[in-house]
């Protein structure tokens, strides 16, 4: 450029890229990085909220009323998050984010994050166990514009999980199965 001038490390990277950022990545604010999380959520005590109460057992209900970007709760592999804290912390950003809050996110998750270990990200943001009556689907969904699961529903895998462990809800439970591929 005319006098020695750069351009600012975005456009730098969007015209490099031509123009598109392929894998919708963001710029975090400083301090917000996914390092930053992991920091934070091995030293926290509480991030999920539930003030030492443990595990219980939510309906699909209860979670469509949390999705809002200062209270957004998601199903992930038939259990309940509360993802408020990892908001900002998400490379994708909120907005990305927010796509799962108040539904299931478990098909969006896998079509984006195959290959990330979730309970090592989020684990220590769970809630509960999804109730039996909504690990099956028997509420209607309409109002989420197929976002539960981005429109592949629940997995039997994570239903099976959710009503294998629903019984057991007051106490830590290991992570779901895997399906396999």
């Amino acid at each position: 450029m005319p006098g020695g001038e750069t351009l600012p490390r975005e456009e730098r990277i969007a015209m490099a890229s031509g123009g598109l950022n392929p894998r919708q990545k963001y710029a975090v604010k400083k301090g917000f990085s996914i390092l930053d999380w992991n920091l934070l959520s091995s030293k926290a005590t509480d991030l999920a909220g539930t003030g030492g109460r443990g595990m219980r057992t939510i309906t699909k209900a209860e979670v469509r009323q949390h999705r809002s970007e200062h209270d957004a709760w998601s199903i992930y592999e038939g259990r309940v998050y509360n993802i408020t804290p990892f908001l900002h912390y998400h490379p994708g950003g909120v907005e990305m984010l927010m796509r799962g809050a108040g539904v299931d996110m478990t098909g969006l998750f896998n079509k984006y994050h195959r290959w990330v270990n979730a309970q090592n990200m989020i684990g220590n943001l769970c809630l509960g166990v999804l109730a039996k009556d909504g690990a099956r689907g028997d509420d209607d969904d309409s109002d989420n514009e197929g976002k539960e699961a981005d429109g592949e529903g629940t997995s039997a895998a994570a239903a099976a999980a959710a009503a294998a462990t629903a019984a057991e809800s007051t106490q830590m439970l290991p992570p779901p199965a895997r399906p396999p591929r």
